[in-house]
């Protein structure tokens, strides 16, 4: 298996669907190796379980190799499981921009808007904390104030 490509744009991308979670890189790599000389093989993983995600990216030098795998390789049967070959869409693009002290998305955004939608719920909570307190307070020293009162109004 070479070494990937220094410059990965430079390659032609087909994305592949159908792959087993526990499908390694080097089984990909010489199920495709036939279609032509190949620059890199991508399957991403999961970040809570560490498997890979079900697709992978199979790069090709040559767009002629590249072409011809689609047509001869999407549909075909691996480890039991039909596979769909195509083209891939346009890169990632640029990165976006974060502000500072945000995560970016990832499998804990979900529990970062939920952290946040609580969070925003505590804050009203607390409000309507404060205000039932202080009107709490304001009786309580209602009664001090009345109970010193007729203690002073006994000890006249």
């Amino acid at each position: 298996m070479p070494l990937p490509s220094h410059n990965i744009d430079e390659l032609h991308s087909l994305k592949v669907d159908g792959f087993y979670p526990d499908t390694r890189k080097d089984e990909v790599w010489d199920f495709f190796q036939k279609c032509g000389r190949i620059g890199d093989v991508y399957l991403p993983r999961d970040h809570d379980t560490q498997k890979n995600r079900g697709f992978a990216f199979v790069r090709f030098f040559d767009k002629k190799d590249a072409e011809m795998c689609v047509q001869d390789m999407d549909g075909q049967m691996f480890q039991g499981s039909k596979l769909r070959v195509n083209f891939a869409q346009v890169g990632r693009g640029p990165e976006p921009r974060r502000e500072p002290g945000r995560r970016g998305r990832n499998s804990s955004s979900q529990s970062y808007r939920r952290g946040r939608r609580e969070r925003s719920r505590s804050r009203s909570d607390r409000r309507r904390g404060r205000s039932r307190s202080r009107r709490k307070g304001n009786k309580l020293r209602s009664k001090r104030d009345r109970s010193r009162t007729s203690r002073s109004d006994s000890r006249r």
